[in-house]
């Protein structure tokens, strides 16, 4: 998905959650392929655990704040 299903000019951050939710990979914008290997990097080889999806959104929103004009989606399991 990161490879060719996200527009070139666009913003990503990743964020896990199960009992807790943790940055990942900051906002980066999708310039470069160095960039979205990088954010590609930090994805999880599978999924586990618990899922308190509230604390994902909650650090999602964290991560977003200062890039308050792009959509945010949410991804689980």
């Amino acid at each position: 998905m990161i490879q060719q299903g996200i527009s070139e000019d666009s913003w990503l951050g990743i964020v896990w959650f199960e009992m807790t939710a943790s940055t990942k990979h900051s906002m980066i914008q999708l310039s470069s392929q160095a960039a979205k290997d990088s954010l590609i990097s930090a994805l999880p080889s599978l999924a586990a655990g618990s899922t308190c999806i509230g604390c994902g959104i909650d650090r999602a929103i964290q991560v977003h704040v200062n890039l308050w004009f792009i959509p945010m989606f949410v991804l689980i399991d």
